[in-house]
Formats: C-alpha cells, sequence, structure tokens
C-alpha cells in the first residue's frame, strides 16, 4: 500500500502554514481524522504494518485519546487483544482510568503523528514503574531527525515523511506573512 498517496487521496496531507499541537509552526500537516473517517482503510492502513510490530510481544496496546486511542482500537481489534486508552488530564498529562488494568503487563504505546513524541514521553512517565513498554507504534512519523529519543523503545511507523517544523520566532511562513491556520480557525476548508 502506497500510505502516502492513500493519506493524499483521503485529504489528510495539507499544505499552507499551520500551528501544530506541539506549538510549533510547519507548512505540512497531517490530518488524521480524514483516515479515521474511513474505518476500513485506517484497518488496512495498520493491517499493512502489523508483521513489523507483532515481534514485540505484547499484551495489550495503550493510545491516548484522541488520536492514539483509535490506533490502538484497530490494532487490538485486528490483533483480538486489550486496548486500553489514556485519557488527558487538566494538567495536559494523561492518566489511566476505567478501570484498565495495566500492572505488570507488556504494552504496545500507539499514537496518530509523530512530531515532537511530547504525547509519547508523557504517556512513558505515566506508565513506569506500572507497565513494560515493549514498542511504539505511530501512523505517520514526520520528524525530520528520528532519532530514538524514547528510551530506546524500539519505534515502528507506518509512513516516515520529513516534514519541516519551525518555532514561531523563526518561522519563515510568519516572515512571509502566510496567515496562520490553527484547529480554531479551521484545518478543513
Amino acid at each position: 500500500m502506497d500510505k502516502l498517496r492513500v493519506l493524499e487521496e483521503l485529504g489528510a496531507v495539507k499544505k499552507g502554514h499551520f500551528l501544530l499541537t506541539s506549538g510549533l509552526h510547519s507548512d505540512t500537516y497531517f490530518e488524521k481524522f480524514r483516515l479515521m473517517e474511513y474505518p476500513h482503510v485506517l484497518f488496512e492502513y495498520i493491517k499493512d504494518d502489523v508483521s513489523k510490530i507483532k515481534e514485540f510481544d505484547f499484551d495489550a496496546v495503550i493510545g491516548p485519546e484522541f488520536g492514539g486511542a483509535f490506533i490502538a482500537f484497530a490494532l487490538a481489534s485486528l490483533l483480538k487483544i486489550p486496548a486500553i486508552y489514556a485519557e488527558k488530564d487538566s494538567d495536559g498529562g494523561f492518566y489511566i482510568g476505567r478501570g484498565f488494568k495495566i500492572y505488570g503487563k507488556r504494552l504496545l504505546l500507539t499514537d496518530d503523528v509523530l512530531t515532537t513524541g511530547s504525547s509519547i514521553k508523557k504517556l512513558l512517565k505515566v506508565l513506569e514503574d506500572k507497565a513494560s513498554i515493549v514498542g511504539i507504534y505511530v501512523l505517520v512519523d514526520r520528524r525530520e531527525n528520528k532519532t530514538n529519543d524514547f528510551s530506546g523503545i524500539p519505534l515502528v511507523s507506518g509512513l516516515e515523511v520529513a516534514a519541516r517544523t519551525y518555532r514561531p520566532e523563526a518561522c519563515p511562513l510568519c516572515e512571509k506573512s502566510i496567515p496562520l491556520t490553527t484547529k480554531k480557525t479551521g484545518i478543513i476548508k
């Protein structure tokens, strides 16, 4: 499967000037909900990667809300194992509630689009000393620098794309006065 082509056909790859969740700016935005809008396509996209992640030997899949939870659900469905969902707390971190049992489990952590890895790092901190994270799976790894900064935990991505990001104070798109698109001003046009 040509995953980039699939994302482009679904309208998930946007070009312009975007404020990312990380606070960085970029000329490329991956709207993962265009993929999640079509569950059958999401399942095919992920099914392509199951052989790469099965070697991690895990009991359950965990993902942060919102995007990562969808990925966890899809992977767990394909593998016929439990899915666990981490919810956002008021401080911007995550917690495991709703009676999910994670202690002593071997977990595969999932997320949607990897830019800085802050969601993954926050969730790793929550899971520290409670569960063993044996691998990480993301739909799209858009980082320019692909070094593993997740304590050596292996990372598998469905698609690797080097998409430029800029600190707001050094953004060439801002310098050109290209309007900044945020979630509130509308990604969908």
